[in-house]
């Protein structure tokens, strides 16, 4: 009795998913070579931990006095910064480095919007405005 052949396995099998592919919350650990960058996009409030090596990070765009430019900051090993705008950071090795990346707790508290808080004490401590009715003409 003869067996099945088993199906070719391909290299593409063993690629591992890609990191938009990976579960949401889940942390990451990232290893650079020297001289190498790497891209994300990451979310308001995710922490980047430098485990060992330099690197500088290149933040998200902003706009300042109708200019644009990229906030840069060197890491050092044992640093952590966490990304206050979200959007697409660079960070490029300058040696060997290893990197975690730790996302936004989902259901974190977020501070409610200041104007409409500013509104609803407003509205709480103006007095109500009077309203005149004037009676209306009589016509003759």
């Amino acid at each position: 009795m003869q067996s099945d052949p088993q199906p070719p396995v391909f290299a593409a099998d063993s690629v591992t998913a890609p990191p938009t592919a990976r579960a949401a919350g889940a942390t990451r650990e990232i290893a650079l070579a020297a001289g190498e960058s790497l891209r994300l996009r990451v979310s308001a409030g995710t922490v980047l931990h430098m485990r060992d090596g330099h690197a500088v990070l290149a933040g998200p765009p902003q706009w300042l006095a109708e200019n644009l430019y990229w906030p840069g900051r060197r890491l050092a090993p044992g640093s952590v910064f966490v990304i206050v705008a979200g959007g697409w950071v660079t960070i490029s090795a300058c040696g060997a480095a290893g990197i975690r990346v730790t996302p936004p707790a989902t259901g974190s508290l977020r501070l409610p919007d200041w104007r409409a808080a500013w509104h609803k004490m407003l509205a709480f401590l103006s007095p109500p405005i009077a309203t005149k009715t004037r009676p209306a003409r009589e016509r003759l």
